[in-house]
C-alpha cells in the first residue's frame, strides 16, 4: 500500500510539475505551456455543466423544457430560437477582419465569452419576473437576448480557436486535443448525473429554471475565470493572416468585394467533382440530422411525457458513455481503413435510428437509451470522419475556399433551414394529422414527428447513396474489401475472448 501511495504521490507531482524544462503530451515543452494547456483542460471540465444545462448553442432538454412549458412556443418559434445560432455564425466574418486589425485575443475571448455565460443568469432572471403578466415581451426579449448571445458566442468561438492554436506546439496538437476530449467527455457523464437528480429536486419548483440557467452561468463563468491564469497569446496581424481559420473567413469577406473573386471562390469547391459530392453529402445529412434532432426533445416531453431529469439521461449520459468507450476503437477503424469506408460505415449505421424512433412509445421508452447509445458510437465517428475528410480531400493550395464553403454550406444550407423546416412542418400537420386520426405502430396515432422522423431517414439514406459513396479517397480500399477485413477481424476477436483459439490449439 506504501508503494502504491508513493507512485501515486510522484505522479501527481510529475503532472504538476511546471518547472522550467517539461514534458507533456508526448513532446518536451516549457513548464509554461505545460502549465497553459492543463489549464485549457481545466476550464472546458469545470465549464461543462454550462453547456449540459443549456446546449447552446443547440438546444438541450432543459432548454427545449424552458422553451415549450415556461414560454409555451408554439413549434415554428422553437425551430427560430434553435436555428437562430446557426445562422449568426456568418458575423464571425466581419469579426475576423477587425482582428487583423487588432488580434486582442484573450480580451475578447474573456470579455465575449463572459458576455454569453452571465445572458444565461439574465434569462433565467427575466422568466421568473416576467413570466405571469407579459409572455409576448418575454419571449420578444429572450429572441433578443438569444441573438446576442449567438454573436458574442461565436466571436469568442473564434478567438478561442486562435489561442488554443498558438498555445498548443502542432508537434502534440493531437495528444493534447484527445486529452481534453477525454476530459470533457468525462466531465459530462458526471454533470449529466448530477443534472439528472438536481431536476428530480426542483421539478415543479417556481424558480426551477433561474436556479438552472444561474447554476450554468456560473460554471460558465467559472470556465472562463482561468483563462485570465493563461499567457496572453500576443499574436500578431501576420499571425493571424496565416491562421487557416482566419484565411477562410478573410476568403469570404474578400470576394464579397470582388465579384469576380466571389464567383470563383464560390464555385471552387462546387467545381471540384470529389469535394463536391463531400459538401452535397454535408448538407443533405445535416438537414436530415436537424429536421428531426431539435424535435426528439419535444417528442420525449409532450408525447410520452417523460421528466427532464430522464431526458438528460438518455440525450447526456449514455451517449457518453458509449463515447468513452468506444471512441478509440472507431478512432482506429478510420486510421487503418481510411475516412471514406469509415463514414460510409458508421453513418449507414446512424441514419437508421429516425426508424427506431417510429418504435419508441411510453411503453417501449427504454429504446431511447439503446438510440443514444447507438449514436453515441456511430453518429461520433460519422462526425469525426466528415471533419477530417472536409480538410484532406480539400487540395492544398487552395483550402481555404475549400474550407470557407464547407463551412457555408453546412450551417447555412443545412442545419439552420432543416430546423425551421422542421418546425413549420410539426406545426401545420398537427390538426391535418390530429382530423385523419391515422393508426400507426404498436397502438401509436401517426403524429409529425413520425412524419419528419420518416422524411430525416430517407434524407440520410440518399445523402449516403447518391454522394458519400461517391467520393473517393487516394490509397484507400474498396468498400466490400474493408467489410471483410473488418468482419474477419471481429469475428478473431470475438474468438480469442471467448477462449476458442486456446482449445483448438490444446
Amino acid at each position: 500500500m506504501r508503494t502504491s501511495r508513493g507512485q501515486i504521490k510522484a505522479r501527481l507531482s510529475q503532472f504538476f510539475n511546471f518547472s522550467e524544462e517539461n514534458f507533456a503530451f508526448g513532446v518536451p515543452m516549457s513548464g509554461q505551456t505545460k502549465k497553459d494547456l492543463y489549464r485549457f483542460i481545466y476550464a472546458v471540465t469545470i465549464g461543462l455543466f454550462f453547456a449540459v444545462i443549456t446546449g447552446f448553442p443547440g438546444t438541450s432538454p432543459v432548454y427545449s423544457a424552458f422553451l415549450k412549458n415556461e414560454l409555451k412556443v408554439n413549434n415554428t418559434l422553437y425551430a427560430i430560437f434553435a436555428a437562430l445560432p446557426y445562422v449568426l455564425v456568418i458575423l464571425q466574418i466581419p469579426f475576423a477582419a477587425h482582428l487583423r486589425k487588432k488580434p486582442r485575443v484573450k480580451q475578447y475571448f474573456i470579455t465575449f465569452s463572459l458576455i454569453a455565460r452571465l445572458n444565461f443568469a439574465v434569462l433565467g432572471i427575466l422568466s421568473f419576473v416576467l413570466r405571469d403578466s407579459h409572455r409576448v415581451a418575454l419571449i420578444a426579449i429572450l429572441l433578443g437576448l438569444q441573438a446576442l448571445t449567438s454573436v458574442v458566442w461565436w466571436i469568442s468561438d473564434l478567438c478561442f480557436s486562435l489561442w488554443a492554436g498558438a498555445a498548443c506546439p502542432i508537434s502534440c496538437s493531437g495528444r493534447f486535443f484527445s486529452t481534453r476530449q477525454l476530459s470533457f467527455t468525462l466531465a459530462q457523464l458526471v454533470y449529466s448525473s448530477v443534472l439528472t437528480v438536481l431536476l428530480a429536486v426542483l421539478a415543479n419548483h417556481p424558480a426551477q429554471y433561474l436556479i438552472l440557467f444561474s447554476l450554468a452561468a456560473l460554471f460558465g463563468c467559472l470556465d472562463i475565470i482561468n483563462f485570465f491564469f493563461v499567457t496572453d497569446p500576443k499574436i500578431k496581424p501576420a499571425d493571424i493572416i496565416k491562421n487557416e481559420e482566419l484565411q477562410v473567413l478573410e476568403a469570404e469577406a474578400a470576394s464579397r468585394k470582388n465579384p469576380r473573386k466571389r464567383v470563383k471562390t464560390a464555385s471552387g469547391p462546387f467545381a471540384n467533382k470529389n469535394y463536391r459530392n463531400y459538401l452535397f453529402f454535408g448538407i443533405l445529412w445535416y438537414f436530415g440530422i436537424f429536421l428531426m434532432a431539435p424535435f426528439t426533445n419535444v417528442f420525449m416531453l409532450e408525447q410520452l411525457l417523460i421528466p427532464t431529469s430522464r431526458q438528460t439521461l438518455y440525450v447526456s449520459l449514455l451517449p457518453g458513455i458509449a463515447t468513452v468507450l468506444f471512441v478509440r476503437k472507431t478512432g482506429m477503424i478510420s486510421d487503418r481503413f481510411g475516412y471514406r469506408n469509415s463514414l460510409l460505415f458508421f453513418s449507414s449505421i446512424s441514419a437508421l435510428s429516425p426508424l427506431l424512433w417510429l418504435l419508441v412509445t411510453p411503453q417501449t421508452e427504454a429504446l431511447i437509451g439503446v438510440i443514444n447509445l447507438l449514436w453515441g458510437i456511430t453518429g461520433v465517428a460519422t462526425d469525426l470522419a466528415m471533419f477530417s475528410m472536409g480538410i484532406y480531400l480539400a487540395p492544398a493550395e487552395d483550402r481555404t475556399s475549400y474550407l470557407s464553403a464547407k463551412s457555408v454550406a453546412m450551417n447555412l444550407l443545412g442545419v439552420a433551414p432543416a430546423i425551421l423546416l422542421g418546425g413549420v412542418i410539426m406545426d401545420k400537420l398537427r390538426p391535418i394529422l390530429a382530423t385523419a386520426d391515422l393508426a400507426f405502430i404498436g397502438g401509436q396515432r401517426f403524429l409529425p414527428f413520425h412524419f419528419i422522423a420518416i422524411i430525416s431517414a430517407l434524407l440520410r439514406f440518399i445523402a449516403i447513396f447518391s454522394f458519400a459513396r461517391r467520393i473517393k479517397q487516394d490509397n484507400e480500399q474498396d468498400f466490400k474489401g474493408f467489410l471483410k477485413k473488418l468482419g474477419q477481424g471481429t469475428r478473431f476477436r470475438f474468438r480469442l475472448r471467448s477462449g476458442l483459439l486456446n482449445s483448438k490449439r490444446k
